[in-house]
């Protein structure tokens, strides 16, 4: 690293064109650490209108040596002269600002594959010929192009695709279908696994019931929209759970599921949405548990017994915004 001339509390307190001069005939390395110094000091300074050319000048120097500076980037990302040195920045300015071909930038947008389909998909809108080699380099970019360009197989590209599980997964709803040959890929992964069985298979998948055993949400789900029906295996999976088992005893069994309440009854939440939900009554075993929290409290005695609730106003009284809702809905005397 080339070291100062100055100490960096006088480049401080310099100029912009001598802050600039400096920058010119230094590495990136010593740029960095001057530039650290400027943060709370120079860009403030310079921000004023009558500087704006000089500080934009500072914005393209550091674009041009890859230094991210946030105030600057802030202020000038949209400035083609800052975003044509960022693939980012370029594509968001020929998308969004000129909405249209930016031949100057396209040099940029390749160096970095994702955003190259991001401008054939968006920009382009069509194919990018000189693009594919770049593109072909990364699953999820192979995966944008396909699905959202070529809109058909591309099958230069699934060999770079089928090393990604949820490159599959998208490659497969939007153009391939059902992929044997990815199967194995997809394996690796539950909530891809789910998915693929969901929206392209649209049945059940044997091979994959034992990866999506693995979570009491990928199971809840599976049992609901591929078997749509109870699924015995994944249950003692979904008692480990008291969200999904609230979730599976109304949407699913649509009955008690005695084997669950008792793990419901350590919840006052879940146990008052219980028997709001499934029982559609009053469940006095629960109202020990539910009359220690007081908005639950409060929606038990209203939705499901209709009347005061002598017992659980003590604990009703220790919010009294709730206890004020409460003596409200019942015409109590609050003094």
């Amino acid at each position: 690293m080339i070291i100062p001339q100055k100490p960096l509390s006088q480049i401080c307190s310099d100029t912009i064109g001598d802050i600039m001069l400096f920058l010119e005939v230094q590495d990136q390395a010593s740029m960095r650490l001057v530039f650290r110094h400027l943060r709370n000091d120079i860009i403030a300074k310079y921000r004023k209108r009558s500087k704006r050319r000089q500080t934009l000048e500072i914005a393209m120097l550091l674009a041009r040596y890859n230094i991210s500076y946030y105030d600057i980037y802030k202020k000038f990302r949209m400035q083609p002269e800052v975003a044509i040195w960022y693939p980012e920045l370029a594509y968001q300015y020929a998308r969004s600002s000129i909405q249209r071909r930016w031949p100057e930038a396209e040099k940029m947008i390749l160096t970095n594959s994702l955003v190259a389909s991001w401008y054939a998909k968006d920009v382009i809108k069509g194919i990018w010929p000189e693009a594919e080699k770049v593109i072909l380099t990364n699953p999820y970019a192979c995966t944008v192009y396909a699905t959202k360009v070529l809109k058909s197989r591309w099958y230069e590209a699934e060999k770079m695709i089928i090393t990604d599980a949820k490159c599959v997964l998208e490659y497969s709803m939007d153009v391939m279908g059902k992929w044997p040959e990815a199967e194995r890929i997809i394996l690796t992964d539950k909530y891809v696994t789910l998915d693929y069985s969901q929206y392209v298979l649209k049945k059940r998948w044997p091979e994959a019931e034992k990866i999506i055993l693995e979570s009491p949400w990928t199971a809840f789900i599976y049992a609901r929209s591929v078997i749509r029906g109870r699924w015995p295996e994944a249950e003692t999976i979904i008692l480990q759970d008291i969200t999904y088992i609230c979730e599976y005893t109304k949407q699913i069994i649509c009955d008690r599921w005695l084997e669950a309440e008792s793990v419901v009854l350590q919840n006052p939440e879940y146990a008052y949405k219980y028997a709001r939900n499934i029982l559609k009554t009053e469940w006095p075993e629960a109202e020990n548990v539910i009359m220690t929290s007081e908005i639950y409290a409060y929606y038990y005695a209203v939705d499901l017994m209709r009347r005061r609730w002598p017992e659980a106003e003590e604990f009703i009284k220790k919010s009294n915004d709730v206890w004020f809702r409460y003596t409200q809905h019942f015409g109590m005397d609050t003094y």
